[in-house]
């Protein structure tokens, strides 16, 4: 661990003192450095993707299983992912149980 500190210490030191030790200046791009104009090009923005909202209700997706008393949240898991049929009861499913390991209850 301890040259592993030492090699990134280095690397970070040779990627600033560079451009100054070998004849660039930090404080003059190297596009005017060059005696090219500079261009300003407009990008467009990415279009942000969201997932497909779901046909029906989350609570209707999840099995009603009762919950026992002392049961973690993994064994809840096992044992409601087993009753699913399809795809998105287990990510349903997977879902409530991220939201119990965070939280330590399962979402009704």
């Amino acid at each position: 661990m301890r040259y592993a500190a030492i090699c990134v210490g280095t690397m970070l030191t040779l990627l600033t003192v560079w451009p100054a030790a070998f004849g660039r200046s930090p404080a003059t791009p190297l596009v005017e450095q060059r005696g090219s104009p500079s261009v300003t090009m407009a990008v467009p923005a990415p279009a942000i993707l969201r997932p497909a909202p779901l046909s029906q209700p989350l609570t209707a997706v999840l099995p009603r299983l009762a919950a026992r008393p002392g049961e973690s949240c993994t064994r809840r898991y096992q044992r409601t992912n087993a009753v699913c049929a399809d795809q998105s009861c287990r990510a349903a499913v997977a879902d409530a149980a991220d939201v119990c390991e965070a939280t330590g209850f399962w979402p009704a």
